[in-house]
This record gives C-alpha cells, structure tokens and sequence, in this order.
C-alpha cells in the first residue's frame, strides 16, 4: 500500500515472482501519465482512497490521486476538473506530448512511454 522506487537511468528492468506487483507499478506509472484507468480501478480493494507521484530527474514532482475527487498536482499546484484530459502543467513537466505517447497501450506497451525525446522532438524527427 506504501511503496516507492527509484529508476536509474538508462535502462531499467522490472523482474519478479507473479503477483509481485510489477504490472500494478506500470498501471500506477500509466494512471499518472495517461489518466487510465478511469473511475475507482487504482483504489485497492477495500480502500477509498489512493495516490501516485512520480518525481522527475530534475526534481519535479507529479501526483495523481483520488481522495475521494479526482487531481492531480504539479509541484504542489493543485489541478482540477480535468475529466479524462491530461492537464497541461502533467505533459509540460513530464514532457509528454501526444507523439510520445502510443495509442492503445497495453500493458506490454508500456515500456515505451518514456524514451528519450519528448513528443516534440518526434516531431520534428518526422518532419
């Protein structure tokens, strides 16, 4: 219920038994990140509340949480009323941008939602 880690850079692997909570780190990463999944799925059974913070390389922090309203804030600053958008300040901080995101990702996906260009320097790779 309380737990945190720290990826180094670079390459990061996430191995474990089954059940040991390697897909409930990724939804938790997504549900910060994509705002899935929607409603009450990230409150653990028996529980009303839940929150996720991501803290960036450079020292931003990132939280998600359902208390029992849905936000999210950045830095401190707290952002409302967002319904299933993700709020502006998030994708500024996290530099994520809708390029960088792959549509439909699944849980296999998921290691490709942070690389190591922002949707803006896809972008302009494409172009």
């Amino acid at each position: 219920s309380d737990l945190e880690f720290e990826f180094a850079g670079g390459l990061n692997s996430i191995t474990g038994d089954t059940y040991a909570g390697k897909s409930n780190l990724l939804r938790a990463i997504r549900w910060v990140v994509q705002n899935e999944p929607a409603g009450n799925d990230m409150i653990r059974r028996g529980e009303k509340t839940c929150s996720v913070s991501l803290i960036t390389g450079d020292g931003h922090t990132v939280t998600r949480a359902k208390k029992p309203s849905n936000t999210y804030s950045v830095n401190g600053k707290k952002l409302q009323a967002f319904g299933r958008k993700i709020p502006d300040d998030v994708s500024d901080v996290l530099r994520i941008h809708d390029l960088s995101l792959p549509t439909n990702a699944g849980q296999f996906e998921m290691p490709f939602l942070f690389g190591m260009s922002s949707g803006d320097e896809c972008r302009s790779e494409r172009e």
